[in-house]
């Protein structure tokens, strides 16, 4: 019996090949569309549907999928197998780099035996949980039906970070970026700090100063701390930008952002005076993430600084430095803070002996 099918009733497929190297195949007439091939005879035409296999997953039969390797996740008292394929996890852009370095090691290995295609992870409970959704991520699946969440996301960045997926830290930095709003802001940071996913922390404290940017009141709700992290951030941020260039990024809009943020740190410092001590206000105003300070809070910030160093005497604090600056250089925007010229001599009296005379000697040689 001749198996083979006449020329006019052949599939209208033929193959050349592409510059590249490539195979292309064309229609006899025309394109074919994707998942379907057309047979013609005489002027009929029968469509012939290519059925599309199943998607290889690491949920797969182990041995139907021909898996090659096994990951045994351990975790308190329990241990999680999975069976996963080498050409997944250790090829293409969301690969572990991790894994990767298994795989050649025992390619290396020329007295290796098959129970050796096995990784053991020591992970923490939390973690062990969303490991199926690292295994989603790198084979572009969705069968772990979970929903992201901060802790959740926190969790599966540290997966990502011991198993060397870029791909999917920058994914979940990204997922921070995206979704930290004021509402979720202690969530996220709380998730991020338990966690110990740092990149995560310096990724919130960037977006909550974009926040602040747009509404310096915000900065209340931020803890000292973590308040003095963003300054020093956003200050980094900007010595690389200017550094980049210089024409840009100017001298006047360095001595404007850092009065911007000298008000941010002021109403974080007031709506925390109640815990702020003198080592974490020092932090939030030090000379290094603000240069220049607003006069519209000097005051403040000023009776602030003198309340952390009541009865101490010799030079003058940094802060003191900074803000006696910025009242001389601007002594009407520093008079708007009062509500009257009497309210303004009464705040000038609170201040050092030493502090005044150099605020009046600097006005009066103005």
């Amino acid at each position: 019996m001749n198996d083979s099918i006449p020329d006019n009733n052949r599939v209208g497929v033929s193959s050349a090949m592409n510059k590249n190297g490539s195979t292309r195949l064309n229609g006899a007439s025309a394109g074919i569309p994707r998942g379907s091939l057309s047979r013609r005879s005489n002027h009929r035409t029968t469509k012939v549907t290519v059925a599309s296999g199943p998607k290889l997953s690491w949920k797969s039969d182990p041995e139907a999928s021909f898996s090659d390797w096994t990951i045994k996740v351990i975790y308190e008292n329990e241990m999680d197998v999975y069976h996963v394929h080498r050409n997944i996890v250790g090829y293409g852009h969301r690969k572990s780099e991790f894994l990767l370095r298994k795989f050649r090691e025992q390619v290396q290995d020329i007295d290796y035996e098959s129970e050796t295609n096995v990784t053991h992870l020591q992970l923490s409970a939390t973690q062990a949980r969303v490991f199926p959704m690292v295994l989603d991520f790198m084979y572009y699946t969705k069968e772990a039906k979970q929903t992201l969440t901060a802790e959740r996301a926190c969790n599966v960045f540290k997966c990502a970070e011991l198993l060397e997926i870029q791909a999917l830290q920058k994914a979940i930095a990204d997922f921070y970026t995206k979704n930290l709003s004021l509402k979720n802001m202690g969530e996220f940071m709380m998730a991020a700090g338990q966690t110990r996913a740092d990149p995560l922390l310096v990724v919130s404290k960037a977006k909550i100063g974009q926040m602040i940017t747009e509404k310096p009141e915000l900065s209340g709700l931020v803890p000292p701390k973590f308040m003095a992290d963003i300054l020093l951030i956003s200050r980094k941020q900007l010595d690389e930008a200017r550094a980049k260039d210089p024409d840009r990024y100017t001298e006047d809009l360095v001595k404007s952002q850092s009065r911007y943020w000298s008000k941010a740190a002021c109403i974080c410092a007031a709506h925390n005076e109640s815990v702020l001590t003198s080592r974490l206000f020092e932090e939030l105003t030090s000379e290094e993430s603000l240069p220049h300070i607003d006069a519209s809070v000097a005051p403040k910030l000023l009776a602030m600084d003198v309340k952390f160093h009541q009865g101490s005497k010799g030079e003058m604090t940094s802060l003191q430095r900074r803000c006696i600056h910025s009242i001389t250089d601007d002594f009407q925007v520093f008079q708007k803070g009062f509500s009257s010229p009497e309210a303004c001599s009464e705040a000038l009296k609170e201040l050092p002996s030493n502090v005044l005379a150099e605020i009046l000697m600097k006005s009066m040689s103005r």
